[in-house]
């Protein structure tokens, strides 16, 4: 960048980055009504793929039925918080076995950016609902 130009902030669209931090001076980098940026299926398959390789063990190192045990303990820590009324702890639970079921579905050669539409719809169709996230329902 040149002099006084700025690129506009990509959370609130100000022209007001700051140089050195890339921040915006207004929103510093928070979204309108101070939401965060949307997250996208793809973004956190990356970085959760990412973190199970480089932090924990490879991928196919475990079977399937491993990641589903751990998805059963975590129901039932989830299950624990939600009787005893601990919100923040329930949300952190219920955030494990999204995060817990995307390495499983990756395990399994599947991706929750299609199996949920996909899932979704079929209910959708079931119980007669006219709401879908896939192609308006139809198959």
């Amino acid at each position: 960048m040149r002099g006084g130009e700025h690129k506009p902030c990509v959370d609130c669209g100000l022209r007001k980055t700051n140089h050195t931090s890339g921040k915006c001076t207004r929103c510093r980098g928070r979204r309108r009504n101070n939401q965060p940026r949307s997250l996208t299926f793809t973004a956190l398959r990356a970085a959760n793929l990412e973190r199970c390789i480089t932090a924990w063990h490879p991928l196919m190192d475990r079977r399937p039925a491993e990641y589903a045990g751990e998805l059963l303990g975590m129901a039932t820590l989830l299950r624990r918080a939600c009787d005893s009324a601990d919100e923040r702890g329930a949300v952190e639970c219920i955030v494990d076995v999204v995060l817990m079921a995307d390495l499983l579905a990756v395990r399994m050669g599947h991706s929750l950016t299609v199996a949920i539409p996909e899932r979704f719809d079929a209910v959708s169709r079931r119980i007669g609902s006219k709401v879908f996230l896939g192609a308006g329902g139809a198959t």
